[in-house]
Order: structure tokens, then sequence, then C-alpha cells
């Protein structure tokens, strides 16, 4: 499936030592791990344009930075406010302020056709964008073997997911591994709610921030009184299940994981909020939570309401042909208002969402201005 491009894999682990990997490990390391991943194609070393060591493997580029020095607390301003991030590493700042090195790892494609031993850079204007599901998942999955080798060669006290910019504790790093996907590992929840306020029976909503690099769009769920994990891992599903078969359910159709839950599936094309548009779920019957109804929103014929007719409604005769005209005007009106007056999915401000080139401007020690959006 197609995603929206990216052109590069990048994730960072902050450390409160500086215990680099040997030149000698690393090589053994990187080709293992790309082995495991299901990388093919021949493994070598070489040296960039900037007198950096790199390494290929198959069709990807390995870049490993391994920096004895903490990284500006200003580049983690788009995620160290984030509900989720405090809800799942409440010490998050803590953490940010205490590190004293990182390792930051970039994965790149080599582009089409060239050998893996010419030097080339993203600076050179050469296309090295990953443009498929497939590569996408596949330069992901071993970008986080190698991480979950360097934390294991030096604990990380947090580590920074570029693409959804999810900056996520150790423990929540090393479950992924265990879990069936890596994907909440992957994406970012971007939780939101019109309440002001995510818990307590409250509804919630959510942005997966980073689907759009496994998808052609972002999905969202859209806000309803559910409980945020049972949501994230809906949207993990979701995702996982349009990875394996390759395809995403139809506009309309019904995705459920629960016999008696319907979710359901629209596409929903570009707007000023949701400039790549998404594939939005909506919850329409979840038992669980109270929910209940039925899988399409718009009613295909008209019902008879339990509410009082007016005065002048009950004149009105459905077998008349102007009086059903009258009937279904009003019927009309009173779905638009009630459409106006239901809580709407509310802009989402993640600058993240739009399309854009991943961190070209950041810096982790070698260039300027980490943290520049």
């Amino acid at each position: 499936m197609k995603i929206q491009p990216i052109d590069s894999i990048e994730c960072v682990l902050l450390h409160n030592r500086y215990m680099p990997m040997t030149d000698h490990r690393l090589v053994e390391m990187i080709e293992s791990e790309g082995r495991s991943a299901g990388v093919r194609g021949e493994f070598l070393t070489r040296t960039s344009s900037v007198g950096t060591e790199s390494y290929c493997i198959g069709d990807f580029q390995v870049a490993i930075y391994q920096v004895n020095a903490a990284l500006p607390k200003k580049g983690f301003g788009g995620c160290l406010p984030q509900p989720i991030t405090i809800l799942m590493m409440p010490d998050a700042e803590q953490r940010i302020d205490s590190h004293i090195a990182h390792t930051f790892l970039s994965i790149k494609r080599l582009p089409s056709g060239s050998k893996a031993t010419e030097r080339f850079d993203a600076e050179d204007g050469i296309d090295t964008e990953f443009q498929s599901s497939e590569e996408s998942l596949l330069a992901m999955k071993l970008c986080y073997l190698i991480a979950d080798a360097l934390h294991r060669n030096n604990p990380a006290i947090a580590i920074h997911w570029l693409p959804s910019d999810h900056l996520v504790s150790p423990q929540l790093f090393e479950s992924a591994a265990s879990g069936p996907s890596l994907t909440p590992f992957f994406v970012r929840p971007y939780l939101y709610s019109s309440s002001g306020s995510i818990g307590e029976g409250q509804p919630v909503g959510m942005v997966a921030n980073g689907s759009q690099y496994l998808l052609e769009k972002p999905v969202i769920f859209e806000e309803a009184p559910v409980d945020y994990q049972w949501m994230i891992n809906r949207v993990t599903q979701f995702i996982d299940e349009c990875i394996s078969k390759n395809r995403v359910p139809e506009n309309g159709a019904n995705f459920y994981v629960a016999n008696d839950e319907v979710i359901e599936v629209i596409h929903k094309d570009p707007d000023p909020a949701n400039p790549l548009g998404s594939y939005t779920l909506i919850a329409r019957n979840v038992p669980e939570f109270g929910i209940k109804g039925g899988l399409h929103s718009v009613l295909t014929s008209p019902v008879q309401t339990e509410t009082a007719p007016s005065k002048d409604d009950d004149k009105l005769d459905e077998n008349d042909p102007i009086d059903l005209a009258i009937l279904n005007a009003l019927r009309a009106r009173e779905e638009a208002e009630k459409a106006e007056a239901a809580t709407k999915l509310p802009e989402v401000k993640d600058r993240r969402m739009a399309p854009r080139k991943t961190h070209e401007l950041a810096s982790f020690g070698r260039r300027a201005a980490f943290g520049k959006r």
C-alpha cells in the first residue's frame, strides 16, 4: 500500500551514562539484526561524505551516532506536553533533564539502482523516501531491533521515536517486542477531548500520529465515551489488519474485534484541520461502554419518532404527496439541527500530521536547530 512518503526512520535513545558500543560489535550487531528483520542483500560498511561511518545492508543505509552530550530540551517540545506522554511516563520531563548522553539512529533507503559503495546524502537531491507500507514497515522493524540492541548495551532512560514524535519509557519500548506487533511503539496516540479532560468517563478522541507512514492516510478515532486504552488498542488493531490484508476496509464498512462491536470506517478527504484526509473510526455499537446503535449514521428511510407531534404535524398525511414532502423537509431540518449540536472533531493542531520531510533540520550534535519544525 502507498503511504505518505518519509525520507528516513529515526530513533533516539537517552542515557544517563556514556557507554558506546565498539565499532566491531556495531558491525556484527547491525548485520545480525538486519537478518532477523528479514532484510536481504549485501552487508558492508563505508564512510559518508561528512566523515561519519555508516553501514549498508540490503536496500538500507544505517547511520549510528553515539554522543557523549545531552540533547537540548526544546527538541522534545512536541511530545513532552502530550496527554499520552504524561499518562504513560509522568516523570518524562525529569528524564529529559537528567540524561547526559544519547544515541541517534537513522535508516534511509538506498537510491534505486545505486551501489552500496556509492557516496550520497539527502542534500544531494537523490530520492531516498520510503513510499510503501512494506518498505516503511521493514525499515521501522530494523530500526527497532537495532535500537533494542543498543539499549541492551547501554540502557536508555527514555526512547524518542521521531516519525511519530513518541517519547516512551524503556518499559513500553521493551514490551512492544512481546506484543502482537510493534505498532503501539511506532504510533503515538494524540488524545483529545471536548470536555477538556481525559478520564473519569469523559469522551475521548484519538489521532494516531505516525500512522500516515504505515497507511496512506492517518487514522483518527472520533470522540466517544470509552476508555482511552481500549481506543488505542482498536486503532492499533485496525492498522495491523490493514497491513496484514494489504488493504483498508471500504468506506462505510464495519471494523470490529469483538463480535458485538460496530466500528464504522469513514474515508475522509483532506480538509484544513486534517490536510492528509483520514481513515476515521466511529464507535457505533460498543456495549462495554453503553454505546448502542447501528453501522451507518444516516437513516435511509423515514422513521416514526416517539416525540409528540406538533399541531401542524398531526394533520399531515404521509400518503399524500404534498404532506409527505413537508414531513421529509421537517425531518431533514431536525437531522441537520442534531448534526449541528453534535460534538465535532476539533482542529488537530499537531503539525506532524501535515506532509513534511521528517526532521531534515534536526540536530544531534552535528547539525543545527534540533526541535525546529
